[in-house]
């Protein structure tokens, strides 16, 4: 194991969205200090000083032109290697203020979601969605897509929700569904998903890994009284 920290020139130890770009470069989003870079020599701070839409990073990536996108609290930063270009909030299109989880999908659209919804870009084009749960107040913080183009949203405290695109007829609320109740999952938190060979989706929560399988419709739960 290799252990960065502020001697190395990362100076903010709360660590949200990791990822690395076609050069190879890793990419560091903090929780009060901006993204940085690292190019396997050295740390590069990236803050509202360099045009950096806030000073919280909640998600990040790199999409197929090679802009890296960055999800903040005020909203999305767009780096194009040179300068950054900032969409905030819903009078740049989007759904609202932050940006926790972002997502390309095999489209090439991008998802863009936080707080009790989210955005679809397509090129230049926004759509903005709204996320209904029992919840007050939630976040979307875990984004999927699964083999069939569905895209799956995993929030904190609101449930897990699916978009069918099959289900799309210009109105996005009407191809999501609320998986947490047409599952009956007990659990309202989900922070991971993923897919097997089998087309099994596996739902990460606090309660453990519940494994659903759409072919049937069963789903189980794997967790520490299982163990």
């Amino acid at each position: 194991f290799a252990t960065f920290s502020n001697k190395d020139g990362l100076l903010n130890p709360f660590v949200f969205p990791i990822f690395r770009d076609h050069k190879k470069n890793l990419w560091v989003g903090t929780l009060e200090n901006g993204f940085y870079r690292y190019d396997n020599k050295e740390f590069r701070n990236f803050t509202e000083k360099d045009g950096l839409s806030g000073t919280q990073m909640y998600s990040g990536m790199e999409d197929r032109d090679g802009f890296i996108l960055m999800g903040t609290n005020k909203g999305l930063s767009v780096y194009n290697g040179n300068s950054f270009k900032n969409f905030n909030g819903k009078k740049d299109g989007l759904h609202g203020d932050s940006a926790t989880s972002i997502l390309q999908d095999k489209k090439g659209r991008i998802w863009i979601c936080g707080n009790r919804g989210g955005t679809i870009r397509n090129g230049s084009r926004f759509r903005t969605f709204d996320l209904e749960s029992d919840a007050e107040n939630f976040d979307v913080w875990y984004l999927f897509e699964d083999h069939l183009g569905c895209i799956w949203m995993g929030t904190y405290l609101g449930g897990v929700f699916r978009y069918n695109p099959k289900n799309d007829r210009g109105v996005t609320e009407k191809a999501i569904e609320d998986m947490t109740k047409k599952l009956n999952l007990k659990s309202h938190t989900f922070l991971s998903i993923d897919e097997d060979r089998e087309g099994n989706i596996y739902l990460g929560s606090f309660d453990g890994l519940y494994i659903y399988n759409p072919s049937n419709g069963k789903v189980s739960l794997l967790s520490e009284k299982e163990a």
